[in-house]
């Protein structure tokens, strides 16, 4: 699949199915590529805050969703901001031209 066949409610699927139940991302396939190379970092400026950044992206192609606010679920491993550096990746446009 290329980039321009997949849009962002695909990706948000995907991405859904990964914050609900973090422990399926190794088994969910990369929507623009296909490869099981899925990435979810959620970033906060402490553990404990319950609010954070989400990051959604293939190591393989390098797409994914826009870091976005969150409620960070209950089983989320945190990351602090100072720990870990967003790659760049393209962002799939939720309302392409």
């Amino acid at each position: 699949m290329t980039s321009g066949s997949v849009d962002f409610d695909t990706w948000y699927d995907v991405y859904l199915k990964a914050y609900r139940d973090p422990s399926v991302l190794p088994s969910l396939s990369c929507p623009n590529c296909g490869s099981k190379s899925l990435n979810l970092v959620f970033q906060s400026f402490r553990r404990d805050d319950g609010r954070g950044i989400r990051v959604f992206w293939c190591g393989s192609c390098m797409f994914g969703l826009a870091p976005n606010r969150v409620i960070l679920p209950d089983n989320a491993e945190v990351t602090l901001f100072d720990e870990f550096v967003v790659p760049d990746f393209v962002v799939i446009d939720r309302h392409p031209a």
